[in-house]
C-alpha cells in the first residue's frame, strides 16, 4: 500500500530521529569535561566520531551534488546532513569551551594569588580561604572555570608562605607561590624540555 504509513514505519522513523539527535547531544557533554587522564577515552571517542562525521558529511554532500547544488533525495538524507554537521560543530565548540574554561581558571588563580599576597603582606598568610572547601587545616580546595571545572588547591606552606596549584590534568599543573616579602612566582609543570 503506497502512501500509507504503517506502525512499523513510524517506529523506525522515531528510532531514526533519535539516532540523529543523540550523537550531537552526547558530544555536547564534552564541553563540561576537562580533558584529563580519566576522561581521555571520552575525548578520543568524540574526536573519532567527529572525524567519521566529517567524512560522512563530505560523502553526503559530494554524492548529492548536481547542477543545482545539494539536492537531498528525501528528508532522511537532509536530516543526516544536518546531524553530521551538528556533530562537527558541537565538537569544535566543546574544544573552545574547554579552552575558555582553562583560561578563566588561570585568571581566577592569579587574582586569588594577588588577594592572598596582599593579606600576607598586611599580617600573616591565611590558613584557609573563606568560602572554599577545607577538610584539612592549612588547605583549601575549589573547582574553578566556566563550563569545564578545574581543581584549585590553596596550601599554607608556613606562616609566611603559600602555594596555589591549578591542576589541568594528571601531569600538567600551574603552581603559584608567594608569601610575606616574596614575589609571586608562576611555574607550569611539567617544565618544557630544553
Amino acid at each position: 500500500m503506497k502512501g500509507t504509513l504503517r506502525v512499523e514505519d513510524e517506529k523506525h522513523s522515531i528510532i531514526y530521529s533519535i539516532c540523529l539527535i543523540l550523537p550531537p547531544v552526547l558530544i555536547m557533554g564534552l564541553s563540561i569535561i576537562p580533558p584529563d587522564f580519566g576522561s581521555a577515552i571520552l575525548w578520543i571517542a568524540g574526536g573519532l566520531y567527529a572525524v567519521k562525521s566529517t567524512l560522512k558529511l563530505m560523502y553526503l554532500l559530494f554524492f548529492n551534488l548536481d547542477q543545482h547544488g545539494v539536492q537531498a533525495r528525501h528528508w532522511k538524507e537532509k536530516a543526516k546532513i544536518f546531524s553530521e554537521a551538528a556533530v562537527l560543530i558541537v565538537f569544535i565548540l566543546s574544544i573552545y569551551s574547554v579552552k575558555i574554561s582553562w583560561e578563566a581558571a588561570k585568571e581566577f588563580t592569579l587574582q586569588t594569588a594577588g588577594q592572598v599576597q596582599e593579606e600576607c603582606n598586611r599580617s600573616v598568610c591565611p590558613e584557609e580561604i573563606e568560602g572554599w572547601n577545607s577538610k584539612v587545616r592549612g588547605t583549601s580546595f575549589l573547582r574553578v572555570g566556566k563550563c569545564a571545572k578545574y581543581g584549585l588547591r590553596y596550601t599554607l606552606e608556613g606562616p609566611e608562605q603559600y602555594r596555589l596549584t591549578l591542576r589541568q590534568d594528571i601531569d600538567r599543573d600551574v603552581v603559584v607561590r608567594g608569601g610575606k616579602g616574596r614575589e609571586i612566582s608562576v611555574k607550569k609543570y611539567p617544565l618544557p624540555s630544553p
